[in-house]
Protein backbone atom coordinates (compact mmCIF):
# COMPACT_ATOMS: atom_id res chain seq x y z
CA UNK A 1 0.00 0.00 0.00
CA UNK A 2 0.95 3.66 -1.46
CA UNK A 3 0.48 6.62 0.85
CA UNK A 4 -0.85 9.14 -2.22
CA UNK A 5 1.48 12.28 -1.51
CA UNK A 6 3.88 13.82 -3.70
CA UNK A 7 7.33 13.21 -2.87
CA UNK A 8 9.05 15.00 -5.28
CA UNK A 9 9.06 17.88 -7.51
CA UNK A 10 5.80 19.36 -7.40
CA UNK A 11 3.90 21.15 -9.07
CA UNK A 12 5.76 19.46 -11.33
CA UNK A 13 7.32 20.80 -14.61
CA UNK A 14 5.24 20.94 -18.34
CA UNK A 15 7.08 18.49 -20.41
CA UNK A 16 8.03 20.74 -23.62
CA UNK A 17 9.67 20.08 -26.74
CA UNK A 18 12.50 22.22 -27.77
CA UNK A 19 13.75 20.71 -31.27
CA UNK A 20 13.10 17.86 -33.46
CA UNK A 21 14.47 16.16 -36.14
CA UNK A 22 13.59 13.57 -38.68
CA UNK A 23 15.49 10.61 -35.77
CA UNK A 24 15.45 13.08 -32.33
CA UNK A 25 13.65 15.10 -30.13
CA UNK A 26 14.78 17.38 -27.39
CA UNK A 27 12.74 18.45 -24.45
CA UNK A 28 12.43 19.39 -20.98
CA UNK A 29 10.56 16.86 -18.84
CA UNK A 30 8.25 16.73 -15.86
CA UNK A 31 11.14 17.18 -13.28
CA UNK A 32 13.06 19.33 -15.17
CA UNK A 33 16.22 17.59 -16.87
CA UNK A 34 16.37 18.65 -20.90
CA UNK A 35 17.66 15.51 -22.79
CA UNK A 36 17.79 14.45 -26.25
CA UNK A 37 15.51 11.20 -26.82
CA UNK A 38 15.00 8.85 -30.23
CA UNK A 39 11.74 8.87 -31.66
CA UNK A 40 11.51 4.83 -31.97
CA UNK A 41 12.54 4.78 -28.20
CA UNK A 42 14.52 1.81 -26.92
CA UNK A 43 17.25 3.69 -25.63
CA UNK A 44 18.56 5.35 -22.81
CA UNK A 45 18.44 9.44 -22.83
CA UNK A 46 21.47 11.43 -23.45
CA UNK A 47 21.03 13.90 -20.88
CA UNK A 48 21.80 17.59 -21.51
CA UNK A 49 20.85 20.01 -18.72
CA UNK A 50 19.96 19.43 -15.12
CA UNK A 51 17.21 21.26 -13.45
CA UNK A 52 19.96 23.00 -10.99
CA UNK A 53 23.68 24.21 -12.52
CA UNK A 54 24.22 26.83 -10.50
CA UNK A 55 22.90 28.76 -6.85
CA UNK A 56 19.54 30.92 -8.77
CA UNK A 57 18.87 27.60 -10.41
CA UNK A 58 18.84 26.22 -7.35
CA UNK A 59 16.72 28.90 -5.19
CA UNK A 60 14.07 28.99 -7.98
CA UNK A 61 13.77 24.93 -7.60
CA UNK A 62 13.34 24.72 -3.67
CA UNK A 63 9.97 26.12 -4.07
CA UNK A 64 9.12 22.90 -5.87
CA UNK A 65 9.70 20.91 -2.61
CA UNK A 66 7.88 22.81 -0.39
CA UNK A 67 6.69 20.00 2.31
CA UNK A 68 3.24 22.27 3.14
CA UNK A 69 2.03 22.82 -0.28
CA UNK A 70 -1.60 21.65 -0.05
CA UNK A 71 -1.07 20.14 -3.59
CA UNK A 72 1.32 17.79 -1.90
CA UNK A 73 -2.16 15.80 -0.42
CA UNK A 74 -5.13 14.19 -2.14
CA UNK A 75 -8.30 16.30 -1.41
CA UNK A 76 -9.63 13.66 1.07
CA UNK A 77 -6.67 13.52 3.17
CA UNK A 78 -8.27 12.92 6.37
CA UNK A 79 -9.65 10.27 4.92
CA UNK A 80 -6.52 8.91 3.63
CA UNK A 81 -5.18 9.31 6.99
CA UNK A 82 -7.95 7.59 9.03
CA UNK A 83 -7.82 4.63 6.63
CA UNK A 84 -4.38 4.30 6.90
CA UNK A 85 -4.36 4.10 10.88
CA UNK A 86 -6.70 1.08 10.68
CA UNK A 87 -4.15 -1.00 8.32
CA UNK A 88 -2.56 -4.17 8.89
CA UNK A 89 -0.08 -3.92 6.59
CA UNK A 90 3.18 -2.31 5.88
CA UNK A 91 2.79 1.35 3.67
CA UNK A 92 5.67 2.71 1.42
Amino acid sequence: MRVPVEHWIFPRFTRQVMQETETHIILIDEVGIKQEVLKQGGSMPRFLRWPVSNREDFENLKERFNPDDPGRFPEDWSTVVKEFSQRTIQLR
